[in-house]
């Protein structure tokens, strides 16, 4: 048997089905893998932990300082984000036994072994992803304008090793993610993402690595060709075998052209029908392994104490604002006090200049309706 090596991911109760997903395909290639899940949630009774076929870690675990804060203080998006740096490094600290690791978001699919990645990490403390491997043309849905903003490594893959400069990254990393793992595309940083483009540049022994078998996604699809060998039970993509599919926002529940057409403007609504038979071999065992029943299960940190659910820009206004009015041992879910949710209010009477991109503008009208401030029938002039 190969030398054992950890997987990690981070979820939301809701995303459960997919980390079964994910850690039953790593261990189908790699039974000698060590699986850990950090759930950014409650159990609550929905399941049981135990028997699961990985070890499931609740955030609280961790042992973070000021944990109640870093949790209101971001969106569930940056939440699961920001708690990947935090799990790995306590991942790499508990398993001293494990030499290298992989972060592998739990929408993941891996079809083949990942000896490429494990060999890439004998001369490499960190492996990281990007986006494309190649130029992409402007015309493109998803285009080198966007990778500039959003990040050139995708996140959802990374692998390290255990090393001086890993201990070095992951400090760096967690530091970060505590305070500034925000979508806030205007001021440059999209949640963990685009922090990861200083990596190279800051730590000794920083690879990237080119394997086009590896994160094929919607946006590189179009690079990386994919084939069927059916009689071998394999897939390629872009000549190399395919080993790490990452179906970013996918629905089982829905057809997969349907899917590959939300990906982005300019997607085919049927774009290849090797593409829709993977798709379609992925979807079957996310519903097998209880994608309908997990989907509907809400995510706790989504709301206050005393289950009023939080407005979408209070955990922005939290951050930037409140944390540093509020006694250190105050836990923002329990709600605010009076005067402070005066301030709140009288936040509201105008946009901050931070949120002048279309997608927050719409945010903070769809707030000020939903408490009053402006009549719902109320259009802004376009």
């Amino acid at each position: 048997m190969s030398k054992p090596f950890g997987v990690i991911t981070v979820i939301t109760a809701s995303h459960l089905a997919a980390a079964r997903t994910l850690f039953e395909s790593v261990r189908k290639h790699h039974p000698e893998a060590v699986c850990v899940a950090i759930l950014v949630d409650r159990i609550d009774g929905r399941f049981d932990s135990q028997r699961e076929s990985f070890s499931i870690w609740p955030v609280e675990e961790l042992k973070i300082s000021k944990l109640s804060g870093m949790l209101f203080q971001y969106t569930r998006f940056e939440r699961v984000m920001a708690f990947k740096a935090f799990g790995l490094g306590a991942f790499v600290e508990r398993h001293s036994e494990l030499d290298k690791f992989f972060y592998i978001d739990a929408d993941f699919w891996i079809l083949g072994k990942l000896d490429r990645a494990l060999e890439f990490l004998d001369t490499h403390s960190l492996l990281l992803t990007p986006h494309t491997l190649q130029p992409v043309l402007d015309t493109r849905w998803m285009n080198e304008r966007v990778f500039a903003r959003t990040g050139a490594f995708n996140l959802g893959f990374l692998g390290l090793r255990r090393s001086k400069e890993a201990k070095e990254f992951l400090s760096w990393w967690t530091q970060k993610m505590s305070e500034y793992c925000v979508s806030d595309l205007p001021n440059g940083m999209f949640a963990d993402q685009k922090w990861m483009d200083l990596a190279p540049a800051l730590f000794e022994g920083v690879g990237v690595f080119r394997d086009p078998g590896y994160n094929v996604a919607a946006w590189n699809l179009e690079d990386r060709k994919l084939s069927e060998c059916a009689s071998q039970g394999q897939w390629t993509a872009g000549g190399a075998e395919l080993v790490a599919m990452h179906f970013s926002k996918f629905d089982p529940e829905q057809p997969a052209d349907d899917y590959w057409r939300r990906a982005g403007p300019g997607q085919p609504p049927n774009p290849d029908p090797v593409l829709d038979r993977l798709a379609g071999a992925y979807a079957r065992r996310l519903l097998a392994n209880g994608w309908s029943e997990c989907r509907s299960w809400k995510h706790v940190f989504d709301y206050f104490n005393d289950g009023t659910l939080i407005p979408p820009l209070w955990p922005i206004y939290y951050r930037d604002v409140l944390r540093h009015r509020l006694p250190k041992e105050h836990d923002p879910f329990t709600g605010l006090p009076p005067s402070l949710m005066l301030s709140f209010l009288r936040s509201l009477s105008l946009p901050p200049l931070r949120f002048r991109d279309r997608w927050w503008y719409q945010e903070w009208l769809r707030v000020l309706r939903g408490i009053g401030f402006i009549p719902k029938w109320w259009q802004p002039v376009k």
